[in-house]
């Protein structure tokens, strides 16, 4: 009974909240394009990627609605798809693809009043083409909350599903031959009265990268895991200070988050929030992969206190690392902007930072092809309702009427080197229980904010 009267008060939303058919818009071929649904929004753990190359796909929630969900844009097509979870008390944090399979990670609110974290997928033909369908979720009850989910396919022919959740010190993996099993790997304990929490992660030849932080403390740690039979295995671990330079966290550990990513075959970056008593900064560190070297240290600098990088791709296209930094700059205000890295300056620059010139807050970035990028956040449509935020961009492009072009200046920093110490070889096993449940599916339209 209560999931029938979840799924009425859900499509009633969708059909009080379905808006007129407009004149579709073409975002792999427009300079840059800003839209907003008519979907009022309390959530803001955002995130959107590219499907099959024709397909923008977010999550989304619907204000007032406990229920988690996906929108699906499809390029110059007039109809958007908004998919919408059965079951609620699901917080969904990321996603992605292996073929035509969504796999999707977060918690879920337990009777008991505790969150476990949550893996879940279904498929994106049913998504595309049919109003109800079904998903898969299981609980990992080892963990409170999965935020990054990775699927990579290794030398050995095992595919392997990968979770880390901000909060805690382990790795969930998951090879997809045998859906039956997960297993963990936990991050012992370093030092007394210090916790170390697990931000970001890559993949690069047949290794997980993670990247973490010791709390309270002035020191992150860069981790390795292999391929190792059904499971990873920890390899090889570094842990890294920095003279005069002070890393900037509270009491909570996630409000400044640490981020990484792949630069090259033997390169890969990671940025945290630091200051230097005086001046705040984004320092960015270029390592060499499997060493305790770091070649370059950069420092973005910050007029004001009270920044935060909320993400950090790389582009081949231009070689540049680009970061959505969440900011006060030079007096104007808190802003989001995107700042583009010289991974390879040897003195110090200035670099384009761009800003959305919308009522917007940004809160994810993904690179959806060699030449674009798309945003998603909310649209300050009034003062009590957000609307939920498409933008793209191509990254060739400047001085376009959908942004505010800024400068920022970055200078180099003395780089240092880490100190290595032992793998971790424990591993746990967990039983996995699927249990399946309906996603019911409409169509909405985007309303243009700014087109180039």
């Amino acid at each position: 009974m209560k999931k029938l009267l979840l799924s009425c008060v859900v499509l009633f939303l969708l059909n009080i909240l379905h808006i007129n058919q407009s004149q579709a818009q073409d975002w792999q071929n427009s300079l840059s394009l800003t839209l907003h649904t008519q979907f009022p929004t309390d959530a803001y753990a955002q995130k959107v990627k590219v499907y099959n190359n024709d397909y923008l796909v977010g999550i989304t929630k619907i204000e007032g609605v406990d229920h988690y969900g996906f929108v699906l844009w499809h390029n110059t097509d007039n109809y958007k798809n908004i998919a919408l979870l059965n079951t609620a008390d699901i917080i969904i944090n990321d996603f992605t693809f292996l073929g035509d399979t969504l796999f999707f990670c977060g918690k879920k609110l337990t009777i008991q009043g505790n969150y476990v974290g949550i893996i879940g997928y279904f498929n994106m033909n049913n998504f595309i083409n049919n109003n109800t369908f079904q998903y898969r979720y299981t609980d990992i009850f080892t963990v409170g909350n999965l935020t990054k989910i990775l699927i990579n396919q290794y030398n050995t022919g095992d595919t392997i599903l990968t979770a880390i959740g901000n909060g805690s010190a382990q790795i969930i993996h998951i090879n997809l031959v045998n859906l039956l099993n997960a297993y963990q790997t936990p991050f012992p304990t370093l030092f007394a009265n210090q916790s170390e929490i697990v931000f970001d992660m890559f993949y690069s030849q047949n290794q997980i990268i993670t990247v973490s932080k010791l709390h309270p403390s002035d020191q992150y740690i860069i981790r390795y895991f292999g391929i190792n039979g059904q499971y990873l295995q920890n390899t090889s671990n570094y842990i890294y200070t920095f003279p005069n330079i002070y890393t900037i966290y509270t009491s909570d550990p996630e409000d400044y988050p640490l981020h990484i990513a792949n630069v090259s075959q033997d390169t890969f970056a990671v940025c945290l929030s630091v200051s230097d008593g005086q001046r705040d900064f984004t320092m960015i560190n270029f390592h060499k992969k499997f060493s305790h070297h770091i070649f370059s240290s950069q420092l973005l600098r910050h007029y004001d206190k009270d920044h935060t990088v909320l993400e950090m791709e790389y582009s081949t296209i231009i070689d540049k690392l680009l970061l959505l930094n969440d900011s006060y700059f030079n007096g104007q205000g808190k802003v989001q902007t995107m700042d583009y890295i010289n991974p390879f300056a040897t003195s110090s620059y200035i670099t384009l930072s761009e800003r959305l010139s919308i009522p917007s807050t940004v809160n994810h970035f993904s690179l959806i092809s060699p030449n674009h990028y798309a945003v998603a956040g909310t649209y300050s449509f009034s003062q009590t309702n957000n609307l939920q935020l498409f933008a793209t961009k191509d990254i060739n492009s400047n001085n376009l009427s959908c942004l505010n072009n800024l400068d920022a200046k970055v200078e180099i920093h003395t780089p240092t080197s880490g100190a290595s110490f032992g793998p971790n070889f424990q591993i746990q096993s967990i039983n996995l229980t699927w249990i399946m449940d309906n996603i019911y599916n409409n169509t909405f339209n985007l309303t243009l904010d700014c087109i180039n």
